[in-house]
């Protein structure tokens, strides 16, 4: 990977933060926000501080993660309350169910409800204990779909397989204007979070992409701190990392984890992306 590479024409770093995933518990950590009222406190939270994107998931009001677009829509809309100015994607993920109706539900939102941005994993994976199936059709079903809407999607790259789907999406006229790529490494069936691997990435990518990076569990800093340097763009939070180490004996918060790199980017005399910029990047 070189420094300077021809996709990287913007100094400004864009933050996305996903503060809650699918996974996390209060068993795991009492710092993940779990009900719709703690989900919107603390993105309202956040995007004072720093990020231009939150990447959201859903709970029910027992916790459970769900799909149902009513949730979203609570979400989202007591979010736009205060703040309208922050970049929301939600999530279309295969981890927990598979099939089209429950994972484009949320897509249907409208109005001021309506997301600005939705996930999507270009094909099957394996996490440790279960599978993220993302078959064929239903991967081009979601982005024809989004592209109805008027959503863009956030495409999430766990391997270079995937980076050879998004190639292919894009002659087939799927993908319309710049992506935005999100990195996963550290994942045990994926790329591994090394600098091979992440060279390798962001050379299959497509040269005009804005592309984030994040490391799974205790790659996440030296993942972030990579991705820094390298002139590339973060993605963090309790949804890819618990803890501030590696060692796992200090449990991060979204805001904890927001503050070193905020720190590490003035070192770096990165400033941080707001959210009008980065839809300007985004074409959004």
């Amino acid at each position: 990977m070189k420094f300077g590479h021809p996709f990287v024409k913007y100094q400004s770093l864009i933050l996305n933060c996903c503060p809650v995933g699918l996974i996390p518990t209060k068993e795991l950590t009492p710092h993940v926000p779990i009900s719709p009222e703690e989900i919107i406190k603390e993105g309202l939270g956040l995007a004072q501080k720093g990020p231009a994107i939150l990447h959201l998931h859903a709970r029910d009001n027992n916790g459970k993660p769900t799909w149902s677009k009513v949730v979203y829509k609570k979400i989202i809309l007591g979010i736009r309350e205060k703040n309208s100015e922050i970049i929301l994607c939600v999530s279309t993920s295969g981890r927990l169910w598979s099939d089209f109706q429950k994972r484009s539900e949320v897509l249907e939102l409208t109005g001021d409800a309506k997301p600005d941005m939705a996930s999507l994993t270009p094909c099957s994976m394996n996490f440790p204990n279960h599978a993220s199936v993302n078959s064929p059709d239903i991967v081009r079903d979601l982005l024809r779909k989004m592209n109805d809407c008027g959503i863009k999607p956030e495409l999430e790259v766990f391997d270079s397989g995937m980076m050879n789907i998004i190639h292919t999406l894009r002659k087939e006229g799927l993908l319309h204007d710049r992506s935005y790529i999100n990195i996963l490494l550290g994942n045990l069936g994926t790329a591994t979070a090394d600098l091979g691997s992440l060279s390798l990435l962001v050379d299959q990518a497509e040269k005009d992409s804005i592309i984030a990076v994040s490391g799974i569990g205790r790659a996440a800093l030296p993942v972030h701190m990579t991705a820094l340097a390298a002139g590339l763009h973060v993605r963090f939070g309790l949804e890819d990392a618990l803890y501030m180490d590696s060692e796992k004996r200090k449990l991060a918060t979204n805001f904890s984890l927001l503050k070193r790199l905020t720190d590490l980017s003035h070192l770096l005399n990165r400033p941080i992306a707001s959210p009008a910029e980065t839809r300007k990047m985004l074409g959004i």
